[in-house]
């Protein structure tokens, strides 16, 4: 795990990405820690290889019952001449998408960063958990335009015990709250049940409810029977850059 030897919050990590192969980077993990029990971690491709692997796992009773609440992104440019995904994940015998050959470049400090580089833009993608809340933080810095770009944000929902894995029949549900400022809120349709709410305030939000099948979490072959989920996409996000 890529985690400070101390609680020294400006220690910073810089692990040079381009390159590399895959096999590689997921050999690397990233955590940050909400101080109640929560918190998000992945690999440094941005690829989940564990079922513990989420962008924001909380606590309903801190620091006990935990809740896999979004599991990843799906995030995706757009240019006039084509399309680009930076995200990675793992399916039977595949990679798809395989974004991890855009990153240059993976960095931990306060939060966590990954920078990207594509033909008509630079981007970095930076995740923050903030202490004593059940939230995380997605920014995306475009750090160089050179040609005006579509960007699509899916996200994947888990909702789901951290101990345990999602299927498609699980009842979940998402809808729109407040005015065009409100946001998502996606929840399982069973009683005392929690929530999740996506916001992105910049983006036009569009639904498209969607299951996808076969994410495959390859550490989780040596503990379990079943390393493959299956994930709730609501909709997506988009817009231009």
């Amino acid at each position: 795990m890529l985690t400070p030897r101390t609680a020294d919050d400006a220690t910073v990590i810089r692990v040079p990405t381009a390159g590399r192969d895959i096999e590689t980077l997921l050999t690397k993990e990233w955590l940050l820690t909400n101080r109640r029990g929560g918190y998000a971690s992945s690999t440094i491709a941005g690829c989940n290889t564990r079922g513990y692997h989420a962008l924001l796992v909380g606590s309903l009773q801190p620091p006990v019952n935990r809740i896999m609440a979004l599991s990843n992104c799906l995030e995706t440019v757009i240019t006039k001449e084509q399309t680009y995904d930076l995200s990675t994940f793992e399916f039977p015998g595949k990679f798809a998408s395989a974004g991890f050959e855009y990153l240059r470049e993976f960095r931990r400090g306060i939060g966590v960063h990954f920078d990207y580089a594509l033909p008509d833009v630079d981007l970095t993608r930076s995740i923050y958990v903030p202490r004593q809340e059940d939230t995380v933080v997605i920014v995306y810095d475009f750090t160089a335009v050179r040609e005006a770009v579509e960007f699509v944000i899916r996200p994947f929902v888990g909702l789901r015990n951290f101990h345990t894995l999602q299927e498609s029949n699980a009842p979940l549900r998402s809808a729109w709250v407040g005015s065009a400022e409100g946001g998502l809120v996606v929840h399982l349709d069973t009683p005392d049940s929690c929530s999740l709410l996506l916001r992105c305030p910049s983006a036009y939000y569009e639904e498209d409810p969607q299951w996808w099948f076969n994410f495959t979490y390859r550490a989780e072959k040596e503990r379990v029977s079943s390393a493959s989920e299956e994930t709730y996409r609501p909709g997506s996000f988009s817009g231009v850059a």
